[in-house]
Order: structure tokens, then sequence, then C-alpha cells
């Protein structure tokens, strides 16, 4: 029970532990909190039932597309294309059951920034290889070409990528809590201490 300091993440001014998300993660998320009783009986069955009833129906049409920038730990910029952004703070991102989900494997509590992953695309053919990755204890979701994944991120800005574009969605911690013209994670390193 010795004290020690982790990081964490903020999301547009809220602090997270775990992970955030904007894009099609957090409409997928959004999805399941609209319905709560069946979230409530069907549990993880219902996330993905919700997932793929988000990804096959017609995302892209509804959605933006996002524009990400990335500054890591040097201050470089990078700036990508995706539907769907991740911020990390620890790892795994998730589980399936008893399966972990890990979308970046250099994700940790005491890293000093965030990793983030991003999807180029959201097309219903990708559903099948993505999920085939995401479930698989061999596969790296990474390894898909679709996929990119940073894992020294200090602060990540994403914006739609037209300037009259929807908002974007975002969840943080597993709660969806709003769309947004811009979400900027940023990584503070180092700001909770814990008893571990």
């Amino acid at each position: 029970w010795a004290p020690r300091r982790v990081d964490l993440g903020e999301a547009n001014g809220r602090a997270f532990l775990f992970g955030a998300g904007a894009g099609l993660d957090a409409d997928i998320v959004k999805r399941c909190e609209a319905r709560p009783q069946l979230k409530k009986t069907f549990g993880q069955n219902w996330y993905l039932g919700a997932a793929v009833t988000t990804f096959t129906a017609g995302y892209m049409l509804r959605r933006a597309r996002l524009e990400v920038e990335v500054v890591d730990g040097a201050g470089e910029l990078e700036v990508t294309k995706a539907v769907v952004a991740v911020a990390q703070n620890s790892r795994p991102f998730t589980y399936f059951g008893q399966r972990q989900i890990d979308l970046a494997p250099s994700a940790g509590l005491d890293t000093g920034a965030l990793s983030l992953t991003t999807l180029d695309r959201g097309n219903p053919i990708d559903l099948a290889p993505i999920a085939t990755r995401l479930l698989s204890q061999k596969l790296a979701v990474s390894e898909n070409r679709h996929v990119r994944v940073f894992d020294d991120c200090a602060k990540v800005t994403i914006r739609s990528r037209k300037s009259d574009g929807p908002q974007i969605p975002l969840q943080v911690d597993g709660d969806y809590i709003g769309d947004f013209d811009e979400i900027v994670f940023k990584s503070l390193p180092g700001a909770l201490s814990i008893l571990a």
C-alpha cells in the first residue's frame, strides 16, 4: 500500500483514467446508452449488436469524417484523417467477456503520454477484418491497413473535415458525454495519486 502517481487523460476538460473515443466509437456508446434496459439484459452482446448496426447503417453518410492533429511529446505535429479516434491512458481498452480488446499495446498509466488509435474509414466491408483482429489473441489491430497507432501523444485535436460538418460524438471511460465541434485529448502526466 505505497502511494504513487499515475497519468490521466483529458477529453474536452473531462479527466479520464482508461480511454476516450471520438466519432464511430462514441456513436456506438450513444446507441447503447439510449436503450439501458437492453444494455442491462444483453450486456456485451447489446454492445456488439450496436457496433455492427452503427458500422453498417450508413455511418459515413450521417457522420463527420475527421481531421486529427497529433502532437507528440517532442512537439512534432502530424495530421491524419479518420472516422474514429480512440485515446488510451491504460490498457487494455476494454473487454469482451474475459477477452482483452487491446488497441494500443504501449498505453500505460505511467508513460507520460496517451496512445491514439485511428481508423481511416468505416465501410461495411471493413467490419469483418477489423472485428477479427479485435477479438483475436494473435492478430494485432494495428496491422490492419486502415488503422494507425500513435504511441506518444501529448495533445490530439479532432475536427470535422468540413467546416459545416456535423458535430463529433465523444465518449469518456465508456460514458457518452455529447457532441462537439472540436474535441481535444490531452495527457496529464502524474495527475492522480493512488495507493497500490
